[in-house]
């Protein structure tokens, strides 16, 4: 099932920033249509004035997702790590992330399969080549709805499990290290089931 396609030509109208401007940083972010059919999230991450993360969100109507496994996200290959963020319709002031980091065979260039083993701070997330991207491949993220933890101001809370029958936002997060310019290039964001 697919949430987001980033050829339609309106998907970006839909998505706005939060940016850690909130608490007096300087980070900058957005998310805009590429002329070749690609969305690209990028922005200003800086740690000035207590900052360190920029943000956008698309909110859509509760939505029952607990006939699948979990997120897949085309993507074209990232050059940092960035955060998936979902909330469902009881998440008041906390949400439910992932990490969006490449798993070490691919950056050293191998299989292209994560070992569901791995590390679960680098998300164990199974990534697919799917074709020529500009500056890159394309491959494809998949982030189970188990390796999302309950977080509140990037800290990690006691909650109750997401509640996969009411789905109503989603958001992509760069923050930590490094600093500077970023840019990550979206064809879609669905769903998958195993």
């Amino acid at each position: 099932m697919l949430l987001v396609d980033f050829s339609r030509a309106d998907t970006p109208v839909r998505w706005y920033s939060i940016n850690d401007g909130v608490m007096g940083g300087l980070s900058a972010s957005s998310l805009r249509l590429s002329p070749e059919g690609f969305g690209v999230f990028c922005g200003h991450l800086s740690r000035e004035n207590g900052g360190g993360f920029a943000s956008v969100y698309l909110e859509f109507p509760p939505t029952d997702v607990s006939a699948f496994t979990g997120i897949e996200i085309e993507l074209s290959m990232p050059q940092r790590s960035f955060k998936l963020n979902l909330k469902d319709r009881n998440c008041r002031d906390y949400l439910y992330q992932a990490a969006l980091t490449m798993p070490a065979p691919l950056i050293r260039g191998g299989s292209g399969q994560a070992n569901d083993d791995a590390n679960e701070d680098i998300n164990a997330a199974a990534f697919r080549e799917k074709g020529a991207a500009e500056g890159g491949r394309w491959l494809r993220c998949r982030l189970p709805f188990a390796h999302f933890k309950a977080m509140r101001r990037g800290m990690p809370v006691q909650a109750r499990a997401l509640d996969l029958t009411a789905l109503t936002e989603l958001a992509l997060v760069a923050a930590g290290a490094p600093e500077g310019d970023f840019s990550l290039r979206l064809r879609s964001i669905g769903l998958y089931r195993d």
